[in-house]
């Protein structure tokens, strides 16, 4: 071969060589750039197919809870006529936005941006101001604290103590001033069952003077209602209602007070008695044991000194010691009226009406079965409204008294011994309505004297020396 027909090949195969990858590389390009695409849009799914379901999951969650504030007001005879035009509002709309989503891919995202919009609307204006509205009228009328460092610290709870305070739950109960009307619910008789306004003709509301609350906060301090119950049945009948004062049960609870209260009772009656003898008193001869010098030991004066083995004592406690100190009197008052509180709050405080309708025949296991039934207990505290000029006697009813004495976990005390640490030593505190009401009388008088300093005198006790 010539080298014309050499340079012939090389001038047609070098251009064409140069045109097949031109070509292949713009193939390339146009595929890496599709693919490229196709990733974009595979992203642009995912993050909308993510958010839809953020959506739709706020959107369920929307919907069940109005939809249970519906049926709430028509369980009450109520209608929000506002809430269920936005509820309707919100489904109608929320049907067109998915609807235009389907057949309008292209406006995809403002069309979940507008979604999100709506829902998010629904949420802040029309739920949470009646998730607000609905705590705070749960909140007045309940009278549970939270109160979990006081429970761990100062009143264990039992686990058979777990029965719900109920006001009005299976009666309907219509108020006009001091009246109450009550329509009688089914009689029941099975063990453990509350029977509510069952044999109660004629229902008591015991109400408390609103003209003495002038100086009170009921926003802060609202007035708290309990049942008032019979002793008469093991079953509880409720009789009525009585309003309890808002300056003893509404305030807040003062664990911090309530120690204080304790630990005084617990020390003001405790006396050590140990005595230590010193080296004077021990027996024994008080001789030197060896001459001062020419022994080669140490030089000692007596076998009874403090550094020998079974010697006196130089420092050792001298007793008998008292360990008796006076709290101050606002503490002392604060701790009752704080233990009051705490009680009321765990459901752990009962109204009865009087402990004279207690059987004439009634046994200490007619009392044990009353206590479990209405679930008091383990342990109770009875009080009662006596003088004092009947002591030792803690009641009228003196056959429920003989009950209570047979009984080591039930005590029954009159309302003037009422204490901090009786409270705290019992689990469920039951009074009688004239105990409720002397207590109540005592506790005001004394947060609202006059002659403070005159009492703070009288109480500050003298000096005792040890024996």
């Amino acid at each position: 071969m010539s080298i014309e027909h050499k340079k012939f090949i090389v001038r047609l195969i070098i251009p064409t060589i140069f045109v097949i990858i031109v070509h292949l590389s713009s193939i390339i390009d146009g595929t890496i750039i599709d693919n490229c695409k196709l990733d974009n849009d595979k992203n642009l799914t995912e993050q909308r197919y993510t958010r839809l379901q953020s959506i739709e999951l706020k959107y369920l969650q929307a919907k069940s809870e109005a939809q249970k504030l519906i049926d709430d007001n028509r369980e009450k005879g109520l209608q929000d006529d506002n809430l269920i035009n936005r509820y309707d509002d919100l489904l109608r709309n929320y049907e067109q936005y998915d609807y235009m989503m389907k057949n309008d891919p292209e406006m995809c995202d403002t069309f979940i941006d507008e979604l999100e919009n709506i829902v998010q609307y629904f949420i802040d204006k029309v739920l949470k101001p009646r998730r607000q509205s609905r705590w705070n009228s749960k909140w007045e009328n309940s009278r549970f604290l939270s109160l979990n460092c006081f429970i761990r610290g100062f009143l264990p709870r039992s686990s058979s103590n777990h029965h719900v305070f109920r006001i009005m739950s299976t009666s309907t109960v219509a108020t006009t001033g001091n009246i109450v009307e009550s329509t009688p619910s089914i009689e029941t008789s099975e063990p453990g069952q509350i029977i509510s306004q069952s044999q109660v003709i004629d229902p008591i509301l015991l109400p408390i003077d609103r003209s003495q609350l002038t100086q009170t906060n009921l926003s802060v301090t609202p007035i708290r209602q309990a049942w008032i119950e019979n002793m008469s049945t093991p079953n509880s009948v409720k009789l009525g209602l009585i309003e309890l004062h808002p300056e003893i049960f509404s305030v807040y609870p003062r664990p911090d007070v309530i120690q204080e209260n304790h630990r005084w009772q617990t020390l003001y009656k405790h006396v050590d008695w140990t005595c230590m003898k010193t080296r004077s008193e021990l027996k024994g001869s008080n001789r030197k044991p060896w001459p001062q010098k020419g022994t080669g030991r140490a030089r000692h004066g007596s076998r009874r000194a403090p550094m020998w083995i079974n010697g006196g004592w130089a420092t050792g406690p001298r007793g008998p010691k008292t360990y008796f100190y006076m709290l101050p009197f606002h503490k002392r008052l604060n701790g009752l009226i704080a233990t009051l509180a705490s009680k009321l709050a765990q459901n752990d405080l009962h109204i009865v009406d009087t402990f004279q309708t207690f059987p004439l025949d009634g046994t200490v296991e007619h009392l044990q079965e009353l206590c479990e039934t209405r679930q008091w207990g383990p342990s109770v505290l009875f009080l009662d409204q006596i003088s004092l000029d009947q002591y030792p006697m803690s009641t009228n009813a003196q056959h429920f008294e003989q009950a209570c004495q047979s009984i080591g976990h039930i005590n029954l005390i009159p309302v003037y011994g009422l204490n901090v640490f009786s409270m705290l030593k019992h689990e469920t505190l039951v009074m009688t309505i004239d105990a409720l009401r002397t207590l109540e009388q005592r506790l005001l008088f004394n947060l609202n004297r006059i002659d403070l300093r005159n009492v703070m005198q009288k109480q500050r006790p003298n000096a005792i020396r040890n024996m």
